[in-house]
């Protein structure tokens, strides 16, 4: 194995844990308390995408040894070594609503400046993207985080956005009801389970 297939290698271990892994132990701890769980990350894209994380692991797997998912984690782990001390990485904050349980993972949160931070990888010009605004909303209902903050990191430029758009548990219940497959009109062309979809 050369140190390029190590190093990919490596990345791809933290990305699975990061993304599969930490939320399926802690979708099961929350199931064993009867709660129907959730991420904020299902909710802002397509219902069957969730669906099939769980029928088709192996697709799932596929989608984390894609360059630019491998990139984007390189990128966070950087900025991360930049941030003052205080920021958070992916802090777990969830919210009851009956017998269900929205969870997010903000990629930052900072105790003392009230916010949550969402770092996104592109190889576009940076812009802001209307799934990455709600899950953006999501992350601060469920922190009671003051700001919510979308900072892109791109090779054609980097660009921060703060949302503040109100969020509350009835945006929620109406976000669940009209969430759908394809959430967004552009998902099924970028999805990884295409081929299992049709």
């Amino acid at each position: 194995m050369g140190l390029m297939d190590e190093l990919i290698e490596n990345i791809v271990k933290h990305a699975d844990y990061r993304y599969n892994a930490r939320k399926e132990e802690l979708r099961k701890q929350l199931e064993s308390e009867g709660l129907k769980v959730y991420f904020t990350h299902e909710l802002t894209s397509c219902k069957r995408k969730s669906e099939f994380r769980c029928r088709y692991p192996e697709l799932q797997r596929k989608l984390i040894h894609r360059a630019p998912l491998l990139l984007g984690e390189i990128v966070q782990r950087e900025v991360k070594a930049y941030l003052p001390r205080d920021f958070e990485e992916e802090r777990i904050f969830y919210k009851t609503l009956e017998d269900i349980a929205i969870v997010g993972t903000p990629d930052f949160y900072s105790e003392s400046r009230r916010s949550v931070y969402e770092l996104k990888f592109t190889r576009r010009r940076p812009k802001l993207y209307e799934h990455h605004r709600l899950r953006a909303c999501i992350y601060r209902w469920l922190s009671k985080a003051e700001h919510a903050y979308l900072l892109y990191c791109s090779p054609k430029g980097f660009k921060e956005y703060e949302i503040n758009d109100e969020f509350c548990d009835s945006d929620l219940k109406s976000l669940m009801s009209r969430w759908s497959s394809p959430m967004w009109d552009w998902e099924c062309r970028l999805c990884v389970y295409d081929s299992v979809c049709r």
